[in-house]
């Protein structure tokens, strides 16, 4: 599939949201909506129509889809209150607005960590574009100079991110978040670097 373990879970979400919306569905029922809107989009593989080795599931491509529902039921974004009964969790459209899968490996020339843009320019707007140690406040004819800084490191691995998990910090105090890599300084501890600071003009 043309498509990361995370952009499948947000497929999922979107089909189930456009041909179900509130009402219950059969689980087999939405796999055969995103595979044949993946076929659609065009980022259906050859590779995808090679046989499974998951019992009951023919293909590939399909055991993909499978898997990414479990994983959005472990995160809540779907719910399965019983038997071959599945729907959109009440709180999903909340969670979708304050939440965004990230930390998952991209493979291009190096393998590096994925960051959501979305989310983060969420948590800037809701800081108001102002650092939250310092109140450094700047916006420039090309846009405001702020940063997005991760509370627990995204170098750690795949994970949900929510908005409390950001916050919004300047150049210089986000450097200073990361003088010790493995554990980012809290907000007091980078108030407490900038106060011990001989600054000079």
């Amino acid at each position: 599939m043309k498509m990361s373990r995370s952009e499948l879970r947000e497929h999922v979400i979107a089909v189930a949201r456009t041909e179900f919306g509130n009402a219950n569905f059969p689980r087999r029922t939405l796999m055969d909506k995103v595979e044949q809107d993946i076929k659609e989009t065009g980022r259906w593989e050859d590779a995808d129509d090679q046989q499974s080795g998951s019992r009951g599931i023919k293909s590939k491509g399909l055991a993909d889809i499978d898997y990414a529902i479990s994983e959005l039921k472990a995160t809540k974004l779907l719910e399965n209150p019983r038997r071959n009964v599945w729907r959109l969790s009440s709180s999903t459209e909340a969670a979708l607005e304050e939440r965004a899968i990230e930390g998952f490996l991209i493979n291009g020339r190096d393998f590096c960590r994925y960051r959501s843009g979305e989310i983060m320019n969420k948590r800037k707007a809701k800081d108001e574009y102002t650092c939250q140690v310092c109140g450094f406040f700047l916006r420039t004819e090309k846009g405001y100079v702020i940063d997005c800084h991760h509370r627990d490191p995204i170098a750690k691995g795949e994970r949900q991110t929510s908005l409390d998990d950001l916050i919004s910090l300047c150049p210089t105090c986000h450097s200073i978040a990361h003088l010790n890599d493995n554990n980012p300084l809290s907000l007091d501890e980078i108030k407490k670097v900038r106060s011990d600071i001989q600054w000079f003009p």
